[in-house]
């Protein structure tokens, strides 16, 4: 491809995907395994890509040992367009979870900022299933008797409005 080729090439990335779609480089994240990132400039965005299947309770941890403002987003099979989750820590400075409660089956794209010019450091992210198996739906009204181990999770969905909102316990 001669250079010709290639900049219409980056040009029609950028109207087709936006300027991160054209610029992203994206990292395999494995579920269960962290991985560490570092924000060196304000404007820098640094993107994962997760692998899970359908009907899971998808949880993303972003650690940050300094503590700054961050911004952590995460999309269903696209790098750009509305968030399925989304945190930002400012004034706080804490750290992120994010949760995907009933996942579908594909990729989860992360996305990893500060909204902030001065804000930047190192960071831990981990993506995890919580307990590994989806919600458990409830009917309103429904009473349930269950245990629950030291450490361990249970998700229980409750249908609160026509299929509208949902009350995760």
């Amino acid at each position: 491809m001669n250079k010709k080729g290639m900049l219409i090439c980056i040009v029609w990335a950028f109207i087709l995907f936006g300027a991160a779609g054209a610029q992203a480089q994206v990292r395999e994240l494995q579920l269960n395994q962290p991985a560490s990132g570092e924000l060196t400039g304000g404007t820098q965005r640094d993107f994962y890509r997760v692998q899970v299947e359908a009907n899971q309770h998808l949880v993303i941890f972003v650690q940050k040992p300094s503590g700054w403002d961050s911004a952590v987003y995460v999309r269903y099979e696209s790098l750009t367009g509305e968030p399925v989750a989304e945190e930002q820590t400012w004034p706080d400075d804490d750290d992120s979870i994010l949760e995907i409660p009933r996942t579908q089956a594909g990729s989860y794209y992360i996305e990893v900022t500060s909204d902030w010019t001065g804000d930047i450091g190192e960071y831990t992210i981990l993506a995890t299933l919580a307990g590994g198996v989806p919600p458990t739906t409830l009917e309103l009204g429904e009473t349930l008797t269950d245990s629950i181990t030291s450490g361990g999770w249970r998700d229980y969905e409750i249908d609160t409005f026509e299929n509208e909102n949902l009350l995760i316990i």
